[in-house]
């Protein structure tokens, strides 16, 4: 396998050995880790990626994406080459069911690319699932109070659903949402019961500072006993971190989780619905809607998607 490299005005080649080919898949993955184990060496720096042989000569620079991504762009290839056509209505599904305006932006911004909207832009939407999805959801208030955060860990919402009338194939029957106010990144975990909460926020609290170098300043939450247990606020208050509780019976108090776990539990019920898959695997299917909400543009983070916003700061 030969892939082309931009190299200032000429082009360099770099062959590839021993690759796994999927002709279904548009585009090509390279391993840093197989080019250094081949003897290369990759560098990032400056906004580019210096690709150098064994003997140390230059292969090619390749600059990054706005995506933040280092991409290859062959000479002389068709744009739509690995462009898949596909309805509003499948890719409004593949992404778990959001917004059918957001699905458009998604494609027409290059948040998702490889495909190619083929039904009409001012064709009528229109999707049972998602009336079946939210037939029984009353909705949460769109109340904020204060300043959106500055940066992450600023302050994180959190809310705990459940328990589930069903228990998932692991056995739990709860999730807890920690939302990061500043980039609306979501982690979940599932919980076989509520006081799991406080070791679910403590994995939450080792990943933001591991991976982001973040300390969590503020946890909003409700009253809920998960939240007010004595290990819990111990631990709290010995790491410096202010409880932000809401008043009993104004969820919108704290929306930013309300809202969001009314959505995770819609999206829920219209992919099992729409799969035929067994209510046991609500779970699997809450983890991998959140995994597609961080990855949506949002408007709370200017159109950016959640993840987007968290790679930038891991790159700082």
């Amino acid at each position: 396998m030969v892939i082309n490299m931009p190299n200032g005005t000429d082009i360099s080649q770099l062959r590839l050995t021993e690759v796994l080919y999927s002709p279904e898949v548009g585009y090509t993955l390279v391993s840093v880790g197989r080019l250094n184990d081949s003897g290369f060496l990759a560098t990032f720096g400056g906004g580019k990626c210096i690709v150098r042989g064994p003997d140390g000569e230059d292969l090619g620079s390749i600059p990054k994406s706005s995506r933040g991504l280092y991409k290859v762009v062959h000479e002389g290839e068709s744009a739509n080459s690995a462009v898949e056509g596909i309805t509003l209505d499948q890719l409004h599904r593949h992404m778990g069911h959001i917004s059918p305006a957001i699905t458009k932006k998604l494609v027409s911004q290059g948040f998702v690319t490889g495909v190619k909207l083929v039904s009409a832009p001012d064709a009528e939407f229109f999707c049972k699932l998602c009336v079946y999805a939210k037939a029984t959801r009353k909705p949460v208030p769109k109340t904020r109070k204060g300043e959106h955060a500055k940066k992450f860990g600023e302050e994180v919402h959190s809310d705990l659903w459940g328990p589930a009338p069903i228990e998932t194939k692991g056995g739990q029957c709860y999730y807890v949402t920690f939302v990061d106010d500043y980039t609306r990144f979501t982690h979940l975990y599932l919980l076989h019961t509520k006081d799991e909460a406080f070791e679910a926020y403590q994995q939450f609290e080792a990943w933001s500072k591991n991976q982001l170098k973040a300390q969590i300043h503020v946890l909003h939450s409700d009253q809920g006993g998960e939240y007010l247990g004595k290990e819990f606020t111990a631990y709290l208050k010995s790491k410096g971190t202010v409880q932000k509780l809401t008043v009993h019976h104004t969820p919108q108090h704290n929306g930013v989780t309300e809202r969001r776990n009314c959505t995770i539990v819609e999206h829920i019920r219209a992919l099992l619905h729409a799969s035929g898959l067994p209510k046991n695997l609500w779970g699997e299917a809450a983890r991998h809607i959140v995994w597609l909400m961080n990855r949506t543009s949002t408007k709370a983070i200017q159109g950016k998607t959640p993840y987007e916003a968290v790679l930038v700061l891991s790159l700082i």
